[in-house]
């Protein structure tokens, strides 16, 4: 089953290719069957993307919540002599038509492969409704600076294994960019070449784990008109490399990135000047809670941030085979976990 099915069956709709219902639903069989009949795309009245998913006339469908831009009725078409109950499936935001498809298609998958429609559509929503909710405001660049260092390093892990959006932990809330077992990697990112500078946000950030090993990878970026790397860029990247897509939609998605391609989180672009690694020890210039004399922050005080001059760290910087190497023992703890 092709991976863009809803795009492109979209697109043929638009283009005027389509089968009328009886409510003048412009439609097209998907080529596969559900229980109660055929799964069939459709578009809206302003051309909206849709998914109309047969269920059996007797069928209790549970409430399935909706967001901002998804609409879910329970409705009965009629195509040439017959009719069939549908949920249908409409996307209310133009900018999201690219995720609605890629859930629309995972849908269909899921139907493919043997589940009901009514399940598969709760399963795939539960999973991936972050997708469709819309971002309100516009994104600041030091955002998209962020999380393009963070791709980059997540791209470095998947050349070594497909699976490597697990050690993915920032977008989980936890402490490190990145982690597995007793090794973790913080993500610092600068657009400010030449700048020894490093921003440190909280007390714990530099703070190895338990029993464990902690890395700072560093991405200096150089702003450009025409720079290769983009949020959207990367993400078009990353998608040939990973195991299930899904699983880094699902990780945007909690970093407020739904749509990685959105004219948002690809305001500005950049060309990568420098990668460097540091392992981080007693001797590396920081501050964690044992370095206070009462073992962490004074009451009343919430946050502690700090700069460090990384020349001060020249020793702790790592070649690049250590860099590789400790890469690789990050995806090794996939297989043995």
């Amino acid at each position: 089953m092709s991976t863009r099915l809803a795009a492109d069956s979209w697109r043929l709709l638009r283009e005027g290719g389509h089968t009328a219902a009886g409510a003048e639903v412009p439609s097209r069989p998907s080529g596969v069957e559900a229980d109660a009949g055929p799964v069939r795309f459709a578009l809206g009245a302003r051309g909206e993307g849709r998914l109309l998913l047969p269920i059996a006339r007797s069928e209790r469908v549970p409430r399935i919540p909706e967001t901002p831009t998804l609409r879910i009725i329970d409705e009965t078409y009629s195509f040439g002599s017959e009719s069939w109950r549908f949920l249908d499936l409409t996307c209310l935001a133009a900018e999201l038509d690219g995720v609605f498809g890629e859930v629309a298609d995972e849908i269909v998958r899921r139907i493919a492969e043997g589940d009901g429609a009514v399940k598969a559509c709760v399963s795939t929503l539960g999973e991936f409704r972050m997708l469709l909710v819309p971002r309100q405001s516009k994104v600041r660049k030091q955002e998209i600076i962020g999380l393009i260092g963070e791709l980059l390093l997540l791209e470095e892990l998947l050349a070594i294994d497909g699976d490597a959006c697990r050690l993915w932990r920032g977008p989980l809330g936890e402490r490190h960019d990145f982690r597995a077992g007793g090794l973790a990697i913080e993500v610092k990112t600068s657009s400010r070449a030449g700048s020894e500078i490093m921003r440190v946000t909280s007390i714990d950030q530099l703070l190895e784990p338990s029993d464990g090993e902690l890395c700072v990878f560093r991405y200096t970026l150089e702003e450009s008109s025409n720079g290769a790397l983009s949020v959207g860029s990367l993400f078009g990247r990353l998608t040939g490399k990973v195991g299930d897509p899904m699983d880094l939609r699902s990780l945007l998605a909690r970093l407020d990135c739904p749509d990685p391609r959105s004219e948002d989180w690809n305001g500005c672009s950049f060309d990568i000047e420098d990668r460097r690694a540091y392992r981080v020890t007693e001797s590396f210039p920081r501050i964690v809670p044992r370095s206070l004399v009462a073992g962490g922050l004074p009451v009343g005080v919430g946050a502690v941030g700090y700069d460090i001059d990384l020349a001060a760290a020249r020793d702790a910087l790592l070649a690049p085979e250590d860099r590789q190497e400790f890469l690789r023992r990050m995806v090794s703890c996939l297989r043995s976990a």
